[in-house]
């Protein structure tokens, strides 16, 4: 059997999806009944998860292109004081003095 141009795809995706949501909170219904302290934990849980998205984005976004961009002008920095500090080529030994070995 042909599908017809006109038909949109089954969001077959989409139904796993939300099948899996509503399995899932109704074992933790029964759980939470049978454990009290459940719901507890699954917020304890979902507080560290959290934490943990915050600090990648702060510490691995943020920060690092940061400290990155710090390096940088660190470096263009230095290059240019040892651009300034050094001596041109064949300077060093005036008429008279000698190179020392």
């Amino acid at each position: 059997m042909k599908k017809s141009p006109d038909q949109a795809p089954v969001p077959t995706v989409a139904i796993a999806l939300m099948a899996a949501l509503m399995m899932g909170g109704g074992f933790f219904s029964i759980v939470i009944v049978v454990i009290p302290g459940a719901a507890q934990m699954l917020f304890a849980g979902l507080f560290l998860v959290g934490f943990f998205v915050a600090q990648y984005f702060v510490w691995g976004r943020w920060l690092y292109a940061y400290v990155m961009r710090q390096e940088e002008i660190r470096i263009a920095a230095e290059a240019k004081a040892a651009a300034l500090t050094e001596k041109p080529s064949g300077a060093g030994a005036g008429f008279g003095q000698q190179i020392a070995p």
